[in-house]
C-alpha cells in the first residue's frame, strides 16, 4: 500500500520538476540545446525509476530495512550522477559546464522531493 502511494507521488513530483525545467527552457532562459535538455531529463527520469525500484519493496516491509535501502538508493543515485558528469567531461560535449549544472540542479530537486516523501511515508507508518 505504501509503495503504490509513494510511486504515484514520486511520479507526480518528477513530472512537475521536469515540466518546470522544460518550461523554463522554452522561455529562452537557458542557453542549451533541446537535445541537451531532453538528455538530462531523460537520464534523470531513468534514474528516478531505478531508484523507485530499489526503495519501493522496502516500504511495505520491516522499518529497520528502510535505512539500508535508503542509503543504497542515495549512494546509487549520487554515483550515477557523478559518473555521468565525468562522462560529459571526458567526451568533451559542447557546453559541458551548463549541462552539468542543469543535471545537478534538477537532480537535487528530485532528491529533495524523494527524501521528503520517504520520510513522510515512514513517519506515517
Amino acid at each position: 500500500m505504501k509503495s503504490k502511494q509513494y510511486n504515484k507521488q514520486i511520479l507526480i513530483g518528477a513530472i512537475l520538476v521536469f515540466g518546470i525545467h522544460f518550461s523554463l527552457f522554452s522561455t529562452g532562459m537557458f542557453h542549451l540545446t533541446l537535445k541537451s535538455i531532453v538528455a538530462v531529463d531523460g537520464f534523470l527520469l531513468i534514474l528516478s525509476i531505478l531508484g523507485t525500484i530499489i526503495i519501493s519493496p522496502g516500504l511495505d516491509k520491516a522499518p529497520e530495512n528502510f535505512v539500508n535501502r535508503f542509503l543504497m538508493l542515495t549512494t546509487f543515485q549520487l554515483l550515477a550522477v557523478m559518473f555521468s558528469v565525468m562522462v560529459f567531461v571526458i567526451m568533451k560535449i559542447y557546453n559541458v559546464k551548463a549541462v552539468s549544472y542543469h543535471l545537478l540542479g534538477v537532480f537535487l530537486c528530485l532528491m529533495t522531493i524523494q527524501s521528503v516523501l520517504l520520510v513522510k511515508r515512514i513517519n506515517k507508518g
